[in-house]
Order: structure tokens, then C-alpha cells, then sequence
């Protein structure tokens, strides 16, 4: 059993899940970085998620985006941070067999007081804003249709609200983090 977390770029997930790796003392996984180094072991050139979506195209980004995915074979629990566009139906049944999905719902204002610049496949549309806006419509539907556990990623930024997060899912996945007859950590 392993926590996946989801949700729209700029949520939070990698935040949260590098908190919640910490917590329950388990790996953490960012798809995203292994996109990385599967694009690098193809090119031997090391490049950053958008560097290759904008140089190698959106069908190629999603084929090492989902080649990833079908690949991932966590030892033991682990924590999975999955990058913004990454939960799609084609790979929700995998994603679903690694283990409890956690959705990281955030406004679309939240999105954007993140977003340091306009991603750059978006600079292709005559009005950018309004591709990201009807992208997160899209994705934010079909994410809210999966019935996931929520968590509304804008409380996330509330020290007390966070902390309360990270110890109601180290109680919930206290039994998959150790085994019977050992010692939890508290």
C-alpha cells in the first residue's frame, strides 16, 4: 500500500509528500524526476520536466510520463508525488493498484499565485489564460469524479492544519508503515 498524491500543477503534492515521507520514515517518489532520468538514460542529456514537454512534445513527455507509471514497483510504502498531468484514464488503473489516491484540490487562484510563469506549451494559444483556465476545468473535473480522498490543498499553507494532515495519515497508514510485531515509530 503506498500514498499517491495528485492533483492540478502547482498543488502542493510535492510539498506534502516530501512532509508525509518524513513522517511515516518511508521513500519518497516524484514521477516527475523519474521522467528526468528516463529521458536522460534515452538522450544522455539531463532535462527538467518542461524542458522536455517543450522540446520533445506533449505525446512523448506522456509516453515516459505513463512508461514511468507502469514501472513503478515500490519495494515497500511508499509516498508518490505524481506530476500535475499524470492522472489521466488511461492511467488511473495503475495509478489505482499502487495504492490509496489522495487528491490535492486547490482554486484555480491558488494555481496561479504559484505559478511563477506561464507554462510553455500553453505560449502556443492566443490566450494562454484561457487554455490554463479550461485545462484545469478539464483535469479538476475528471479529478473530482474519482471519488479520492480529498484534501483541499489551500488549508495545506496553516501550520496546524498541515500537522493535523500528516498525523491523520500516519494513523490511517500506521499498519501498512509496520508490520505486526514491530514498533511504530511516534
Amino acid at each position: 500500500m503506498n500514498l499517491v498524491l495528485f492533483g492540478f500543477k502547482n498543488s502542493g503534492k510535492s510539498f506534502l509528500a516530501q512532509k508525509l515521507a518524513l513522517k511515516l520514515s518511508c521513500p519518497l517518489i516524484e514521477t516527475d524526476l523519474e521522467i528526468e532520468k528516463l529521458s536522460f538514460l534515452q538522450t544522455q542529456t539531463w532535462r527538467r520536466c518542461p524542458e522536455i514537454f517543450q522540446l520533445s512534445g506533449e505525446n512523448h513527455f506522456r509516453f515516459l510520463e505513463k512508461t514511468v507509471i507502469e514501472n513503478l514497483k515500490p519495494p515497500v510504502f511508499s509516498v508518490i508525488a505524481l506530476g500535475g498531468g499524470a492522472m489521466r484514464e488511461d492511467t488511473y488503473p495503475l495509478l489505482a493498484k499502487l495504492g490509496f489516491l489522495v487528491y490535492l484540490k486547490a482554486p484555480l487562484s491558488l494555481i496561479l499565485k504559484r505559478q511563477v510563469q506561464m507554462p510553455a506549451f500553453l505560449n502556443s494559444f492566443s490566450d494562454p489564460q484561457k487554455a490554463l483556465q479550461n485545462l484545469f476545468q478539464a483535469r479538476t473535473a475528471f479529478f473530482e469524479q474519482l471519488g479520492s480522498f480529498q484534501l483541499e490543498a489551500a488549508l495545506l499553507e496553516d501550520p496546524p492544519y498541515l500537522e493535523k494532515t500528516l498525523t491523520t495519515l500516519q494513523k490511517r497508514f500506521q499498519k501498512h508503515l509496520h508490520p505486526p510485531g514491530t514498533h511504530a515509530r511516534q
